[in-house]
């Protein structure tokens, strides 16, 4: 009998225990909104210390990653440490105008989002506006008085897999006015006499058709024509000679075009139907463009290898590896052939400011000087490639 009294008492002493344990402590998921407006979303999060982030998407691409939001100023730092106090949303449709551009009555449709964010008696607004073509947002702050910024968290996290241009504003002026760095295409081989032929974003000619009624140069210029110089010397209409012939079917009748530029369409500067042609000489002429450009950026790539190479290789014996030295040769024989390559070319091509024959004779001085010695290297010779 005692030991059937001491056995339950150990296990009830056991299932109070239990009982008494702590409960198992979940993570608690970050808040997060979602905003759209049909493929194009934005997501603002907030973290766990109170730190909120927007993320903006194009379909199933993600073209901005988690940026960093918020302000700072000389009382409260509103870009850490925030609590979400409500929501409120609602559809944009703006109308304005313009005193000058072709097109001088503008709408605007988006759905709008306010974000409410307190903390210390302060309290910081993040207005989020989702369109079809983007999303932007803005900040409103409210405080007990006179609110002075003297700084924002904002940032633009661009996929490393992304075309993006990046102007820094601390530039030493505190303005825009940088030279445009850009990773990692150069997105003029995107644009076709003045309009981008594909989206910046990915791969995309068709549905994409901002490109052809949008983004048209010809919406702000008046008359709306461009001019191709170096003894091309014609003038292009950019509706009639540029955006009719490369638009898709599709991009002329989806409503964008009817609506924001009406009368492109009331001149018959834009018709129905494919007017996509190609001519025999165009062909050739358009093939022989593409390829002295691959011939340029084989080129370019060609001396690259050996140049660089060739500094390293010219700071003292340690540096000069045998995969090193594979590098520069490989540089240097590619560049001979190409330069070659662009000799022997049968379509010579026009010249402007810049002449591609030119850039084969520099090629072989950058043969000759790091197999010969360069006298700014302190004469210094690669062994020529077998």
């Amino acid at each position: 009998m005692n030991g059937r009294r001491r056995a339950r008492s150990v296990a009830g002493l056991l299932i109070l225990g239990m009982l008494a344990l702590p409960a198992p402590v979940h993570a608690v998921p970050e808040p997060q909104w979602q905003l759209s407006a049909g493929t194009v979303g934005a997501t603002v999060t907030l973290s766990r210390d109170g730190k909120p982030a927007i993320t903006a998407r194009h379909g199933r691409t993600t073209v901005v990653e988690p940026s960093a939001l918020g302000l700072r100023t000389p009382d409260v730092d509103l870009s850490t440490g925030l609590r979400f106090a409500g929501r409120t949303d609602r559809r944009i449709s703006e109308r304005y105008t313009t005193t000058s551009g072709r097109r001088r009555a503008h709408v605007a449709e988006a759905n709008e989002t306010t974000l409410r964010f307190t903390k210390h008696g302060y309290r910081l607004d993040l207005i989020v506006r989702v369109a079809t073509d983007g999303v932007a947002y803005r900040y409103a702050v409210r405080g007990p008085s006179w609110v002075t910024v003297l700084s924002e968290a904002s940032e633009f996290a661009v996929p490393t897999s992304a075309d993006a241009f990046l102007l820094p504003y601390d530039n030493g002026r505190n303005d825009y006015e940088s030279i445009h760095f850009h990773k990692p295409i150069v997105t003029s081989s995107l644009y076709s006499l003045g309009t981008n032929t594909a989206n910046h974003s990915m791969l995309d000619y068709e549905p994409y058709c901002s490109s052809y009624h949008r983004h048209v140069s010809g919406k702000w210029l008046d008359p709306p024509e461009v001019t191709v110089a170096h003894t091309v010397d014609r003038r292009f209409h950019c509706w009639i000679d540029i955006i009719d012939r490369l638009s898709p079917v599709a991009c002329k009748t989806d409503g964008i075009l009817r609506r924001e530029a009406p009368d492109v369409l009331d001149k018959g500067w834009v018709k129905s139907g494919n007017r996509m042609d190609l001519t025999a000489a165009h062909y050739r002429q358009l093939r022989a463009y593409f390829e002295r450009t691959l011939l340029t950026a084989r080129l370019h790539r060609a001396v690259a290898k050996a140049y660089f190479g060739y500094r390293i290789y010219a700071r003292g014996s340690s540096h000069r590896t045998p995969e090193l030295t594979r590098t520069i040769q490989d540089g240097l024989r590619e560049a001979k052939q190409v330069a070659a390559a662009i000799r022997a070319y049968p379509d010579k091509a026009t010249s402007g400011e810049w002449n591609w024959l030119v850039d084969a004779a520099e090629a072989d001085k950058y043969y000759a000087r790091i197999t010969k010695g360069w006298d700014r290297y302190g004469g210094v010779k690669v062994p020529p490639p077998a």
